[in-house]
């Protein structure tokens, strides 16, 4: 090989080791205004080593006419088990006890019917697997049926209807009122299953918020019903987080303290249907925002999603990308905020049947589950 030549094969083989380390174009997409383009992060090079501190509880559908299991699965390896099972169906909500011991499920057993409701309100240890009725079956006129259940920060069972918000006897199921909600009530639920207790009433025109601490029941703030709307605790303080989508389109965030609310508009792309919460640490709170087909943001994808994280200034940054997000379950940050639960569905905005993954600290998200119909419920701490 001539002199020339062995220079004009060098300078090509430095031409080619040069394009195979240069990165990839990412592709561009709108972003949120004063925060870093919502391009997803790289993986980390290593997992996050065990041990996780906490499992996941969520639920399974195996057909209308079979009973639902709820299983736990630590994220820390392992097969998932079965700790109870609840009514064909059911319409459940579920509450786990702060300190991980038991769950409450209120069970409607037959929700579809017109006028009446049969459920009951069921414990679950969590150390001994046994189930019990706290209160047994009862059928009862649509308007006293309770709307939902939770735990007070000092363990003591609620129980939320539009008459009242009650607190349960655990040995007798005995209900002695804490609040009794004004006439015009159509709905009562406690909207932070990790931070309890949050309670939100609402009416045609108004959310009224409240506290349950100490006790007492603490009135927060009353709210204009604007679109899709979403509350948390910010953890570590005494507001309240709002997150609404509202019917123009828009995208807002606001944080309560009593009647004083700071609000921002948060600018993402083109919202597809609306933004759910997904939970909140001290530091930011984290959301799944769908993507209508015809914004960018989208790269012309039905189903497609950024999971972001959004700090108490209103600052957005992407975490993933989602495909085929489902709705039943896009919730789930673990209370020390390692873990974060990822839906993904088999097909566009999938409702039930999709695999469930884990973000934040492994990223992109590690597959847990196989695809299922299936729902989170939430976590429970590994002893």
């Amino acid at each position: 090989m001539t002199p020339l030549v062995r220079v004009i094969a060098l300078a090509l083989a430095m031409v080619l080791l040069l394009a195979c380390e240069a990165p990839a174009a990412a592709p561009t997409s709108p972003a949120p205004t004063a925060t870093p383009s919502p391009t997803p992060a790289p993986p980390t090079a290593a997992p996050t080593p065990a041990p996780y501190r906490f499992s996941l509880l969520y639920g399974d559908f195996l057909g209308a006419k079979k009973p639902t299991p709820v299983s736990v699965l630590s994220l820390n390896g392992g097969l998932p088990h079965v700790i109870a099972t609840i009514a064909p169906e059911h319409d459940g909500r579920f509450a786990i006890h702060p300190e991980s011991t038991s769950v409450a499920i209120l069970d409607k057993l037959d929700h579809h019917l017109e006028h009446t409701t049969t459920w009951r309100v069921r414990l679950v240890d969590l150390a001994a697997g046994r189930e019990r009725d706290v209160i047994g079956e009862r059928t009862d006129a649509e308007p006293v049926v309770p709307w939902d259940v939770s735990w007070s920060a000092d363990g003591r069972l609620l129980l939320a209807s539009r008459p009242s918000l009650d607190v349960i006897d655990l040995t007798s199921g005995a209900r002695t009122p804490l609040l009794r909600f004004p006439p015009g009530t159509i709905g009562v639920t406690f909207r932070d299953t990790a931070h309890p207790a949050l309670v939100v009433s609402q009416t045609l025109q108004t959310f009224s918020i409240y506290v349950v601490d100490a006790g007492a029941v603490r009135h927060v703030a009353d709210r204009d019903i604007a679109g899709a709307t979403e509350y948390a605790f910010r953890p570590g303080s005494d507001e309240v987080l709002e997150l609404v989508t509202r019917y123009d389109g828009r995208v807002t965030l606001a944080l309560l303290r009593g009647e004083v609310a700071r609000e921002w508009t948060l600018d993402g792309p083109k919202v597809e249907g609306y933004v759910p919460l997904i939970g909140t640490t001290p530091s930011s709170a984290f959301l799944v925002w769908p993507i209508q087909q015809s914004d960018p943001a989208s790269l012309d994808t039905e189903g497609s999603a950024y999971l972001y994280s959004l700090s108490y200034d209103a600052t957005l940054t992407a975490l993933a990308r989602l495909r085929n997000w489902g709705e039943f379950g896009p919730l789930g940050v673990s209370p020390d905020g390692r873990a974060l639960i990822v839906p993904t569905g088999e097909k566009a905005a999938s409702d039930a049947r999709f695999s469930i993954a884990i973000c934040c600290e492994r990223r992109p998200p590690v597959p847990l589950l196989d695809f299922g119909d299936r729902f989170v419920i939430g976590w429970i701490a590994e002893r």
